[in-house]
């Protein structure tokens, strides 16, 4: 950059009128006047900013070369003088390095040669060495001032080998996180199989436990010791206790594992919903917990999978009375709305859960509290159970929780599922 002349006249120094011609961003000609009168913060800005774009330029990853009108070297930026293997700017000026191979690969222009030819884009291969070719992506322009007279021919060049280098090693990498997530399925696969080949297994003894239990309580051949009707009846609870867990992991492995399907039919919302408030009544009642309905007087019918929406609604409505002390409230709400499909809510006065841990309560086998899981029995795959169950109708499961305040959980149903109105 040129600093202007000045021209001394009776009174001192004047300034006259001259023009700063940076390369701006590499293409844009930018011109800052000194007028007599000029704002010398503005210029201050402006030079400011061809600093800043000069630093952008050297630092550049891509190599940039700058010739003048006479095909002399002008300018290196850093990666430049990495490309042509030079120390400094003074090496290659004057040097008839790099050349610019043509296609028959027999003769070489000067890359200044070429720059000045016209504006390109594309792939060559640049001698920077004696016997030395690269493989480059080039793009050259031009920059005229005022009058159209050429300033200065530039290029942007990437050596390809580096780039081609770098998307080996992004491929290589990208083929080891492949071959890793495949082995991560594979090993949920095989854990699902085992548990759901396992949950068979146990199934077949618990019933017979279970039935057998049932018979002794029952006196079926003949008065027994009341000792052994109370433990028949612990032997009982425990084994239907077992069941349900049971049943939860083999259901959750089957959902994981793929072959989980449902079986839709068109279903009367207000009808699996009394079915299901029916179901948990007798807990809220032992538990001290009253249950709110807020349902549409005619809510329209759902495409979905009976037994599992109903065991979608328990499983919410049994954590929201398991988790609310005596006195305590749940709220189960139902509405359809056009957009939003069917929603059902269910809102709970109990404990709560901490914000950290809402990620614990959606994971299965996780355990939110030690204290909590040992005041309330359970094995934590209630909620993720019911997200899957829910996922696995197109749906969604949101969970929103403050501890000690009550914790909310929303279930949507997408709205083609809706029944409409005939």
């Amino acid at each position: 950059m040129r600093r202007p002349k000045t021209t001394e006249r009776r009174g001192g120094p004047e300034t006259t009128e001259k023009s700063f011609v940076g390369m701006g961003d590499l293409g844009e000609q930018m011109n800052i006047s000194a007028a007599p009168d000029g704002n010398r913060s503005d210029i201050a800005d402006a030079r400011r900013e061809l600093e800043a774009k000069a630093a952008m330029i050297e630092n550049s990853i891509a190599a940039i070369l700058a010739y003048d009108a006479k095909d002399r070297l002008v300018y290196c930026n850093q990666a430049g003088l990495r490309l042509c293997g030079a120390e400094d700017i003074a090496e290659l000026q004057g040097a008839e390095f790099p050349r610019v191979r043509t296609q028959d690969g027999h003769s070489a222009l000067p890359l200044s040669a070429y720059l000045s030819r016209a504006t390109y884009s594309g792939e060559v291969f640049l001698e920077v060495k004696p016997a030395k070719l690269l493989p480059c992506l080039v793009s050259s322009n031009q920059l005229y001032d005022t009058s159209g007279a050429l300033i200065l021919s530039y290029a942007n060049i990437l050596d390809v080998t580096e780039m081609n280098a770098y998307k080996a090693r992004l491929e290589s990498k990208n083929r080891e996180l492949i071959a890793a997530n495949e082995k991560a399925e594979f090993a949920n696969r095989t854990k699902s199989e085992f548990l759901a080949n396992m949950s068979h297994e146990l199934r077949t003894p618990l019933n017979a436990i279970i039935g057998f239990s049932e018979i002794i309580q029952s006196e079926a051949f003949g008065p027994c010791d009341e000792r052994y009707r109370g433990y028949a009846l612990d032997i009982n609870r425990s084994g239907q206790h077992l069941l349900d867990l049971i049943n939860d992991i083999l259901d959750l492995s089957k959902i994981e594992s793929g072959t989980d399907e449902i079986h839709e039919e068109q279903i009367e919302i207000r009808e699996v919903i009394e079915s299901v408030v029916t179901m948990v009544r007798g807990r809220a009642q032992k538990g001290g917990v009253k249950i709110e309905l807020e349902m549409p007087d005619h809510p329209p019918a759902l495409r979905a999978d009976s037994r599992k929406l109903k065991q979608i609604l328990v499983n919410l409505l049994s954590n929201a009375i398991k988790f609310t002390d005596p006195g305590g409230k749940v709220t189960f709400r139902t509405w359809c709305q056009r957009g939003s499909g069917y929603v059902f809510q269910v809102a709970d006065t109990g404990i709560g859960i901490a914000l950290d841990d809402i990620p614990k309560a959606l994971a299965p086998f996780q355990q939110v509290d030690g204290e909590l899981n040992r005041k309330y029995e359970g094995t934590g795959l209630g909620l993720p159970l019911t997200k899957s169950l829910v996922e696995l109708h197109g749906g969604s499961l949101d969970l929103q929780s403050r501890l000690g305040v009550g914790t909310t959980v929303t279930v949507r149903l997408p709205e083609e599922r809706v029944v409409p109105f005939e």
